[in-house]
C-alpha cells in the first residue's frame, strides 16, 4: 500500500477547485495580480459597493481542422484523389472565477463556474 500524502503536499491537480480558491481567502488582492496571469485581457476588474471583483475566464479558442476522409491512388503508387473535410471546433468555456476583495483589499469570497475549474483554478504559491 502506498504512502499517504498530506493534503498540503498533495499535487495541485488532486486538489479541488474549492480548496484552491479558498486558499486565497484573507490574502491581499495584490497577490492575485502578481501570481495569476493578467496579460492579454485575462482579468476583468470591476468596483461596486466598496468591493473589487477580479474575474478570470479560461477558454479553448475556436479552431479548424482539415481531416483526410478518403483517398485513392493509381496502382497503389501515385495518389490521384484526396478528399478532405474541414471540421470546425467551436470556442469552449473552461472556467470563470471571480474573487471579491473588501475595501482593504483582502479577498473575502469567490465564485466560479465551468467544467474545467478543478484544472484551471490556481492556488497561491
Amino acid at each position: 500500500m502506498g504512502a499517504l500524502i498530506p493534503f498540503a503536499m498533495a499535487p495541485a491537480a488532486a486538489q479541488t477547485a474549492d480548496s484552491k480558491a479558498s486558499a486565497w481567502l484573507g490574502r491581499d488582492a495584490g497577490e492575485l495580480l502578481i501570481q495569476l496571469r493578467v496579460d492579454g485581457g485575462r482579468v476583468q476588474i470591476e468596483e461596486a459597493d466598496g468591493e473589487t471583483h477580479y474575474t478570470w475566464t479560461s477558454i479553448n479558442k475556436a479552431w479548424n481542422e482539415q481531416v483526410v476522409v478518403a483517398s485513392s491512388s493509381l496502382f497503389g503508387l501515385v495518389p490521384t484523389t484526396v478528399v478532405s473535410q474541414n471540421i470546425q471546433h467551436p470556442e469552449q468555456h473552461r472556467c470563470q472565477i471571480t474573487y471579491v476583495a473588501d475595501r482593504e483589499g483582502k479577498i473575502r469570497r469567490y465564485r466560479y463556474a465551468g467544467p474545467m475549474c478543478r484544472q484551471d483554478i490556481v492556488a497561491p504559491k
